[in-house]
């Protein structure tokens, strides 16, 4: 695709889409690329971190995650290196956002362990999502769905890049990229996969392929647990019986009955398997 090279009047710089925005920043910024050498190890303040870009999830960090790390870097646990690239001045975190929040929640003044990336700033996006597709955290159905619909948006990467990257089909790219030109300039305030499909179709959702119908499913359930998460964070983790008590007093009995035998279906036979008390 042939580089827009026009200048943005103030306008339109306002009402661009963010990681267009950031994206495009960052490519004027490499060109002033020097070299030096790269460490192995960088304090976290040397260290910027771009979300919006670089994050293939929709909420970059979660906080019960982010909780865990804290436990282990307290425990001087040596945590995976962050993945960074070095740009312009700035040195960019491609992978790595918790283990970064980790770190700033525990106050580290020390150097933390870096490996940088050897790539193009465009290379560097995808392998966001590469990293991300395969790591012990790897993103749902709805989060790569929400990172391809950012790649199509950005407009920079072909289908099979894009479907590679985020672990979505190239079927799937098509149809976003279908969607993004009936909408026109309206796709770039969609940000999620979900809010595009809504804005395209309405609330017709039956019309939705078995895949999208899984994305809306798996949005949903990420908002309520982010909101759950937010009111209560760790609370209902420590003590089943008063999370137990709160569904039954919120749902009611009959709801709750109907969680219970739900959860007894989707959890694993063995993790419903108790031995028996010897005495």
């Amino acid at each position: 695709m042939a580089e827009n090279t026009h200048a943005l009047s103030s306008h339109e710089e306002q009402n661009e889409y963010e990681p267009r925005k950031i994206f495009n920043r960052l490519l004027a910024q490499r060109a002033t690329q020097f070299k030096q050498d790269l460490p192995e190890r960088l304090l976290v303040s040397q260290i910027a971190p771009y979300p919006a870009l670089f994050s293939p999830r929709y909420a970059p960090v979660d906080h019960h995650i982010v909780d865990l790390l804290v436990s282990l870097i307290r425990r001087e646990t040596t945590l995976d290196p962050l993945l960074v690239c070095q740009c312009g001045t700035e040195v960019l975190l491609i992978d790595g956002h918790q283990r970064l929040e980790a770190y700033r929640k525990v106050g580290c003044k020390e150097p933390v362990p870096v490996e940088f990336f050897q790539g193009s700033l465009e290379d560097a996006v995808l392998e966001a999502g590469r990293r991300n597709t395969k790591v012990i955290l790897p993103m749902d159905n709805a989060e790569r769905n929400d990172y391809a619909w950012r790649l199509v948006l950005l407009d920079q990467y072909s289908k099979r890049d894009t479907a590679a990257a985020s672990g979505i089909s190239t079927s799937q790219v098509a149809n976003m990229r279908k969607i993004r030109k009936e909408l026109g300039e309206e796709a770039f305030a969609c940000e999620t996969w979900f809010h595009a499909m809504r804005t395209f179709r309405g609330l017709e959702l039956t019309e939705m392929s078995d895949e999208d119908h899984d994305v809306m499913r798996q949005a949903i359930i990420t908002q309520y647990g982010s909101m759950l998460g937010r009111v209560f964070k760790n609370k209902l983790r420590h003590d089943p019986e008063i999370t137990a008590m709160v569904l039954i007093e919120h749902l009611g009995p009959d709801m709750a009955s109907d969680v219970r035998d739900y959860i007894s279906y989707e959890l694993p036979s063995d993790a419903m398997d108790f031995e028996e008390d010897e005495y």
